[in-house]
C-alpha cells in the first residue's frame, strides 16, 4: 500500500513558521492577492481584546477586505488548499499557490474566507470556507470542506458600505473577506505599533500602486475613528504625493504623513533618462519553451541640493536633523516585482557601515514576473537571491550584469554629495560619528575621564602620531582626503561607534583606545547582529548602543590596571553570548 506524499496531521506546526518575516510581509501577501483580483479598495480591519498574559490591550484579529471580483464555488473551494492558482502566466503578482494559507498561517491557527461574486445585502449569506490548524493536528479537519452559505461576521458588516470623509467605498458588488482569527503571533501587539508599522511598510511595498492613485488601502480599528490611509512611502523619494516631503523654506525640518508646508521631494533622478538605466535578459517562456527577452530597469536618485548642501543646512550634521534621520530608514536598494517591492538591502552592491552619505541615494531595481527564475524569487515573494557570489561560478552572474551599472553609479553618487558638503567645518557625519557617541560626549565632559586608558595614550602620545592615525581612520571610513579640522574633530571625539565585518567568528564588540578616545567597533558578521541588533527599530538601537558605550567606557576607566581581567571578561562574555543565541536557532 503506498504512502501519503504528505502526512497533514504532522505538518502544521510547518505550515505555521513557514518563512514569513513579519506581519507586515503576510498582511501584504492578502493585499497581492485583492489586487490580483481587481480590487481598487481594500482595508485591513484590526479589533483588540485584553490579552490574559499581561492583562493589556493586543490585536487579536484581522478582516482584509477588498471591492475585487470575488472567488466563484471552485476557486473558493481550492483557495485555502496549499499549492492552489489560477496564476501559470507569471503575468501578475500571483504565481505558486501558497499565499493565503500560508500568510494566514503565520500569523493565526483559524482563518476563514468569505467571497461574493454578485451583489449582497448588508446581512446576506455569502459562501465560506475555513481553516483551523489546530483541529488539523488532532485529525478533526482533514480537508477543506465544501463552500457554505454563511452571514459576513456583524463586526464586519458595517464596512460593506462606507463613508471616509465623503467619499463612499462599496464592498457590495463583489469582493473577498479574510478574517483572521484568534491570532497569536501579531508583532507588535499594541494597536498604536502595528499601525505604524503597517503604514511604514505597505507604504513602501505598494507605493507604485499609491502613487498612481489606483487603489486604496486603509488601516481601521474597530471601535477607534482613527482611519489611516496608507499614502506612499517612496525610498527614492521622488514621488509628488509622499509620507514624507520637503519644505524649501525649512529644509532641514519635516511633517510626516500631515505634510504641513511641505510639498516638494526631497531628491531628484539621477542620471540621464530620468534616472532610469534599462537593461535586457533572456528568458524562457513557461508555456511555448521559447526563449525570449525582458526589460530590467533600475531607478536612481539623489539628494536635492536644496535639502543638503551648506546653503540649505549651513550649521550641524544633515543627518542629525528629522529629515536625515527619516531618510535613514529608507536606506538601501528596492527590488520591485510587477509594481510591487519584494525586498529591499544592500545586496553586496555597496558597504553601508561607517558612511553616512549612502543614505542621500536612492535605487531601485524593476522587473516582470517572468524574470522570476533570474532573480530566484522565493515563493511567498519576499525575497531575491541577489548577492555577489563570484567566488562559487566563473561565468557572468545576474548580480555581475547589474553591479557594472549600479556599483559605479553608487560611488559617483556618494562623491557627488560629498562635494555638496565640501568646505564646511569638520561635520560628525564625516567623522564617523553617531547620536550614541554625541550623547557619551556630552556626559563624559561632564563627568571626566582621570585615570582613563585614553586620557593616558592621548597624553603620552606624540600629536604627530596621534593626527596620522586619525587621518588613516578616515581615510578607511571613506574620506578621501581628510582636512586638518577633520582630523582634529575626530581626535575631540569622546568615542566613536563604528559597524564593521569581523567575521562570523570575530567577537561582537571590539575596543581601541590607540587615538586617545573610545573606538568601539561592533561586528556585523556576529550572530547576534545579524539576528537582533540589524532589525531593532532605530530607538532601540539607540538604547542598545548606550549599553555598548558604557561598556567601552567602563573597560577604558579600568584597563590601565585590568587589560587581562577585561581582555577576559570580554571573550567570556562573548562565547557565552554566542552559545546562548546559537541555543535558540537550535530550538
Amino acid at each position: 500500500m503506498g504512502q501519503s506524499i504528505v502526512q497533514i496531521r504532522q505538518m502544521g506546526d510547518a505550515l505555521r513558521s513557514s518563512g514569513y518575516k513579519s506581519i507586515d510581509s503576510a498582511v501584504a501577501e492578502l493585499l497581492d492577492n485583492s489586487i490580483e483580483a481587481n480590487a481598487h479598495d481594500i482595508f485591513v480591519i484590526m479589533s483588540e481584546h485584553i490579552d490574559p498574559a499581561t492583562g493589556r490591550k493586543a490585536v487579536h484579529e484581522f478582516g482584509i477586505l477588498d471591492n475585487g471580483s470575488g472567488m466563484d464555488i471552485e476557486q473558493l473551494s481550492c483557495c485555502l488548499g496549499i499549492g492552489f492558482t489560477t496564476k501559470f502566466g507569471r503575468q501578475g503578482m500571483g504565481r505558486f499557490g501558497v499565499g493565503l494559507p500560508q500568510a494566514s498561517l503565520h500569523v493565526t491557527p483559524n482563518v476563514e474566507v468569505y467571497s461574493w461574486t454578485d451583489e449582497i445585502e448588508r446581512d446576506m449569506p455569502v459562501n465560506q470556507v475555513w481553516l483551523d490548524i489546530e483541529k488539523v493536528k488532532t485529525g478533526e479537519q482533514e480537508e477543506i470542506d465544501d463552500p457554505q452559505k454563511i452571514e459576513i461576521p456583524k463586526k464586519f458588516q458595517d464596512f460593506l458600505t462606507y463613508n471616509i470623509k465623503g467619499k463612499i467605498f462599496d464592498f457590495t458588488k463583489h469582493g473577498t473577506l479574510v478574517y483572521w482569527k484568534n491570532c497569536d503571533n501579531v508583532k507588535p501587539k499594541t494597536m498604536t505599533a502595528l499601525n505604524s508599522r503597517l503604514e511604514f511598510a505597505l507604504g513602501r511595498k505598494f507605493r507604485h500602486l499609491l502613487i498612481n492613485g489606483t487603489h486604496n488601502i486603509r488601516l481601521i480599528t474597530i471601535g477607534n475613528d482613527n482611519i489611516i490611509e496608507v499614502l506612499p512611502n517612496d525610498p527614492l523619494f521622488l514621488a509628488k504625493t509622499n509620507y514624507v516631503l520637503g519644505n524649501l523654506a525649512d529644509p532641514e525640518n519635516i511633517s510626516e504623513r500631515a505634510n504641513i508646508n511641505c510639498t516638494e521631494p526631497i531628491f531628484t533622478p539621477y542620471g540621464t533618462n530620468d534616472g532610469k538605466v534599462k537593461m535586457v535578459f533572456p528568458y524562457v517562456d513557461a508555456k511555448t519553451g521559447e526563449t525570449k527577452e525582458s526589460e530590467v530597469i533600475i531607478r536612481f536618485s539623489k539628494v536635492r541640493p536644496e535639502f543638503y548642501d551648506q546653503t540649505a543646512i549651513p550649521t550641524g550634521d544633515p543627518g542629525s536633523k528629522p529629515i536625515g534621520k527619516y531618510v535613514k530608514k529608507l536606506e538601501g536598494i528596492s527590488v520591485v516585482r510587477a509594481n510591487r517591492e519584494i525586498d529591499f538591502g544592500t545586496f553586496d552592491f555597496y558597504d553601508k557601515t561607517n558612511n553616512p552619505y549612502h543614505r542621500w541615494w536612492g535605487c531601485e531595481i524593476c522587473f516582470d514576473p517572468v524574470l522570476d527564475e533570474l532573480f530566484g524569487v522565493s515563493n511567498n515573494k519576499q525575497q531575491v537571491e541577489l548577492h555577489d557570489d563570484r567566488t562559487e561560478v566563473e561565468e557572468e552572474t545576474l548580480w555581475d550584469k547589474l553591479a557594472k551599472v549600479i556599483i559605479p553609479t553608487i560611488k559617483k553618487m556618494v562623491e557627488d554629495n560629498k562635494v555638496l558638503r565640501k568646505g564646511s567645518r569638520a561635520e560628525p557625519e564625516d567623522i564617523v560619528s553617531s547620536e550614541a557617541g554625541n550623547i557619551v560626549q556630552a556626559v563624559e565632559n561632564e563627568l571626566g575621564d582621570a585615570g582613563s586608558e585614553s586620557e593616558h595614550i592621548s597624553q603620552t602620545t606624540p600629536i604627530e602620531q596621534l593626527e596620522a592615525g586619525a587621518k588613516d581612520a578616515l581615510i578607511k571610513s571613506g574620506i578621501q582626503d581628510p582636512t586638518y579640522a577633520q582630523i582634529k574633530a575626530l581626535l575631540d571625539q569622546e568615542l566613536t561607534l563604528e559597524y564593521s565585518d569581523r567575521g562570523r567568528n570575530g567577537p561582537f564588540l571590539d575596543t581601541d583606545f590607540s587615538l586617545g578616545h573610545v573606538a568601539a567597533t561592533i561586528n556585523t558578521a556576529h550572530i547576534f547582529y545579524s539576528e537582533f541588533i540589524d532589525k531593532m527599530p532605530e530607538d532601540s538601537k539607540l538604547a542598545f548602543e548606550l549599553f555598548l558605550a558604557a561598556l567601552a567606557k567602563a573597560i577604558d576607566l579600568t584597563n590601565i590596571h585590568n587589560s587581562d581581567q577585561n581582555d577576559t571578561l570580554l571573550q567570556t562574555w562573548d562565547y557565552r553570548l554566542k552559545s546562548y543565541l546559537n541555543q535558540i536557532k537550535s530550538n
